[in-house]
């Protein structure tokens, strides 16, 4: 039977989520950005050609806060084109949770076994969840960039904008193989703020993994 958690529910009556459901919410969320085909072209930013990244590979660690209660988790995410394998795991290794699939299936196995498929993420996030997520701009802003889906507002041109209600941010940018790419990435929309640290970029990862 499958348990649909209202998180919207939840903030508003400040009901703690537990670490499991807090690290369902983290990989669903991930899940839901694994399509990199480009759509309309960007107004000139200075980060406007980041568009143009199709592979990646990245390590760091996302962080959950609902003003209250703060969760966390490491990442591993390989992404070719439109195939993708994501592992993420809790502290001390508890809760992982490993996603795979393209933008015809989405696939997630959790630390228990289980499987869960969708035809696409936003499905699954709304079985497994009950809960609404800019799903499809959250992949244009791991690489600080809007959707050119979807009207943004910039603030500054190479470190903020706003966008579906979300304030984001990028406080720190390195120098990958010729592009200025976010090492922080911070997205806000009260009560909740993701906090993504990058800690390696990779450009020419191994798709053979795929």
């Amino acid at each position: 039977m499958t348990t649909v958690i209202n998180i919207g529910q939840c903030f508003r009556q400040r009901r703690a989520l537990t670490g499991g459901q807090a690290l369902l919410v983290i990989v669903i969320v991930l899940m839901s950005a694994c399509s990199t085909t480009p759509q309309t072209p960007l107004p000139p930013t200075q980060l406007a050609e980041n568009i143009n990244i199709r592979n990646w590979s990245i390590q760091g660690k996302i962080g959950l806060k609902d003003g209250k209660e703060a969760h966390s988790a490491y990442l591993n995410w390989l992404q070719c084109e439109d195939d993708y394998d994501i592992r993420v795991t809790g502290p001390f290794g508890q809760g992982a949770a490993h996603l795979f699939g393209n933008d015809k299936l989405a696939s997630l196995k959790t630390a228990d076994s289980r499987m869960s498929y969708a035809q696409n993420a936003e499905r699954l996030l709304s079985r497994q969840l009950g809960w609404s997520f800019p799903v499809t701009e959250l992949l244009y802003w791991l690489r600080g960039i809007p959707s050119p889906m979807i009207n943004y507002d910039i603030e500054n041109q190479l470190t903020s904008f706003q966008q579906s209600d979300w304030q984001l941010s990028f406080p720190r940018l390195k120098t990958v193989d010729n592009y200025q790419l976010p090492t922080k990435i911070v997205a806000s929309k009260d009560p909740l703020k993701i906090t993504l640290i990058i800690r390696q970029w990779q450009l020419q990862p191994d798709c053979s993994k795929l």
